[in-house]
């Protein structure tokens, strides 16, 4: 047993000094090394909508047409079912219109392009036809002198969608930490004796639209 003992003994003390020489071995030569960590993290697009101010009229306790001033700085960035002309429980009539100017701020690591679309769902009675006929849309940009702005346009346009700019040739860009701004603008004409008296048409209507706006990184 004493002879198995110092065998396996020796074993080791030849392994240990095989260490202890590759140590000193690797410590002769003059070595260095470096680590390098790779840390990848992805940008972000991130353009936040915030409605700045929102001007109009509405009709009175006594059924006049009086102004009307909504709540300034309301943020809109991302899915939302708020109204942005402050609408859900008020009843329209001729003459009445409301203007939202929104802000568009870029709060992400790359620019942006934008454009805007209004898209309308689809109206199914008569009434609701005759509503959308006569409410017309103005968007004004920015970068209006450009020819980017749209005026006077009724709802029920282009396959019953309003588009401002697009992809390929976008109403503006945003840099980083930058804005723009841009208005939007519903008005129900008064059509009076015109057209048969056509506002009659629309009494009782309703409408769903959506204002969507597009951001997409600029590549230059």
């Amino acid at each position: 047993m004493a002879k198995v003992f110092r065998t396996v003994a020796l074993a080791l003390a030849a392994i240990a000094l095989a260490a202890a020489v590759a140590v000193a071995g690797s410590y002769a030569l003059f070595t260095d090394t470096v680590t390098v960590s790779h840390h990848l993290q992805a940008g972000k697009l991130e353009a936040k909508l915030t409605r700045k101010t929102l001007l109009g009229n509405q009709i009175d306790a006594s059924g006049y047409l009086c102004d009307y001033q909504g709540e300034k700085d309301v943020d809109f960035s991302g899915e939302t079912k708020k109204n942005v002309f402050d609408l859900e429980d008020t009843l329209i009539v001729p003459c009445m219109y409301r203007e939202a100017t929104m802000e568009l701020t870029n709060g992400g690591n790359v620019a942006f392009a934008y454009w805007i679309e209004i898209v309308l769902t689809a109206p199914t009675k008569p009434q609701d036809v005759a509503l959308s006929e006569q409410l017309e849309v103005s968007v004004k940009t920015q970068n209006a002198g450009a020819g980017m702005s749209v005026t006077d346009q009724p709802i029920q346009n282009d396959g019953k969608k309003i588009t401002i700019g697009s992809q390929e040739n976008p109403v503006g860009v945003v840099e980083l930490s930058t804005a723009q701004t841009f208005s939007v603008k519903v008005a129900f004409k008064d059509y009076g004796d015109k057209l048969d008296n056509a506002n009659n048409n629309a009494k009782g209507g309703k409408l769903q639209f959506d204002m969507i706006v597009y951001a997409v990184q600029v590549v230059a």
